[in-house]
């Protein structure tokens, strides 16, 4: 294949750490663009130090996941991509990720829109989802994804419109791909796992002899977690009543989870309380 393809990253409070993600990104795309909601002048002054196609988009205050995706893809179209990787600063690129891309883009029909692919939690030695019979380039079709790591044909925002700015952050994937699926837009999933990634602080608790995870997110999270479910839920129930309901599942989990094992409780039942209020009046 010879397509052009671009990596959009969005950076908020960032360290060194991140430079040297992004530094990865500049030798494996051609194309980088990170699109920055609030970091230290440190940080910009390293990235100034780095080789290779970058460019910065400094938002200069938190804008939320969902703005700056869309102020890096529409940077990425300007520059003529064809495919739009879209990263969290967690991520860790492993080497094999564009080759493996490019495999997949050669095998998936037209109407796939959306790449995902495979990934290890921090700090686990098995991959997020099985693998199956995977060797390396193989896909499935599959309903939804996670933004990070993911790759969109740049002709979908076209048609479907960039990610949903009121939702600011979190869901904003799985509308996306909610929405991808009602416009008759293919989603494919890469097997073999092409990065590392972090989701929240875990902590665990036992409780009643089992060990529970929470992904214990701060209070803001769990304000937008509760607030944006429901959002998608009176937005998806005609059309995905089932996924809904494993929606509303979902978030008596992260509810319990506050109760049962979370720290800094009051200040989480506060936010997640106010979230499903707001969610409930739709009020953004």
């Amino acid at each position: 294949m010879n397509k052009k393809l671009a990596a959009v990253m969005v950076t908020f409070r960032a360290d060194t750490g991140v430079v040297a993600r992004i530094e990865n990104l500049c030798r494996i795309f051609d194309e980088t663009i990170v699109v920055d909601n609030g970091s230290s002048s440190e940080f910009f002054e390293a990235l100034s130090r780095l080789a290779g196609p970058l460019a910065i988009i400094a938002n200069g205050e938190n804008k939320g996941i969902a703005a700056a995706l869309n102020a890096g893809i529409v940077a990425a179209k300007t520059k003529n991509a064809d495919w739009i990787a879209c990263f969290d600063q967690d991520s860790i690129l492993f080497n094999t990720y564009r080759g493996a891309v490019e495999a997949a883009i050669d095998v998936v029909p037209e109407s796939a829109g959306i790449l995902a692919c495979n990934y290890y939690l921090e700090n686990k030695n098995d991959p997020r989802h099985s693998m199956g019979d995977a060797s390396i380039g193989s896909v499935q079709k599959v309903s939804e994804a996670i933004t990070s790591g993911s790759v969109y044909k740049s002709s979908i925002f076209s048609k479907l419109g960039y990610f949903k700015e009121n939702y600011f952050i979190d869901a904003v994937d799985k509308e996306y791909c909610w929405r991808a699926a009602r416009h008759n837009i293919d989603i494919f999933f890469i097997l073999e796992p092409q990065m590392r990634h972090s989701i929240g602080t875990p902590i665990s608790r036992y409780f009643l002899g089992k060990k529970i995870t929470s992904q214990n997110h701060p209070p803001m999270r769990k304000y937008y977690i509760a607030r944006n479910n429901l959002f998608l839920i009176r937005e998806y129930w005609r059309f995905r009543p089932r996924d809904c309901l494993m929606q509303l599942v979902y978030i008596a989990r992260i509810a319990l989870l506050i109760f049962l094992i979370d720290e800094n409780k009051s200040d989480k039942i506060k936010s997640f309380s106010l979230g499903i209020f707001h969610g409930f009046i739709k009020r953004f």
